[in-house]
């Protein structure tokens, strides 16, 4: 008999037997009694409390996944995990890393990219810090006051003529900045992007 245990969404345990996967229906002293994931279904799984001497019963209303479809769930729950686990990552750098050497026809059976990505973006945002409700509450972690190669990124942070004043730049667009050949330099300031706490 194939058994392969399977992580959850929430951290739990299921169980691959056999191409059917079972979720926990019931955990005893000496047992933990399983039941088919899918609705309605009379698939049943008796396995002792190490998830060992799997006994199937009842009569599957439906055929077992195929080995490709499991994996891609796997995959999903390894995003969302891993989203969680690293904040400052962008989605897209998570979704490259963890894909990019996948067999292709577990990646055909993960959720189109798009919506893969906004759920992923959902539970990232989840982990982020609530919003102030005045530049005083504000406070920027390191993952934000350095650029992505651990270099200084928040160059200013100070009160000035009674308000706070934070500034953001790198050493090398400074240095574009300060080399430009022309004599005087010219600033926008998009505010419809300004938190209402500066404006």
């Amino acid at each position: 008999m194939n058994v392969e245990i399977l992580s959850t969404k929430r951290g739990g345990s299921k169980l691959r037997v056999n191409g059917f996967i079972y979720r926990i229906q019931e955990r005893r002293n000496t047992y933990i009694k399983w039941k088919c994931e899918e609705e309605r279904c009379n698939g049943r799984l008796r396995t002792n409390l190490d998830m060992e001497n799997a006994e199937e019963s009842g009569v599957h209303r439906h055929g077992p996944l195929e080995q490709s479809v499991v994996q891609a769930g796997q995959l999903r729950i390894a995003l969302t995990a891993e989203v969680k686990l690293r904040p400052h990552v962008s989605v897209g750098q998570v979704h490259r890393e963890l894909t990019v050497d996948a067999d292709p026809n577990v990646v055909t059976h993960l959720t189109s990219g798009p919506s893969l990505k906004r759920s992923l973006r959902k539970t990232k945002s989840i982990n982020r810090p609530r919003l102030p409700r005045n530049a005083e509450e504000l406070v920027v972690s390191e993952h934000y006051s350095q650029t992505r190669n651990h270099e200084v990124f928040l160059i200013k942070d100070e009160i000035f003529e009674g308000n706070r004043l934070l500034i953001f730049a790198s050493n090398f667009l400074l240095s574009l900045l300060f080399s430009a050949r022309a004599g005087t330099i010219f600033m926008d300031g998009t505010f419809k992007m300004v938190p209402f706490i500066f404006l």
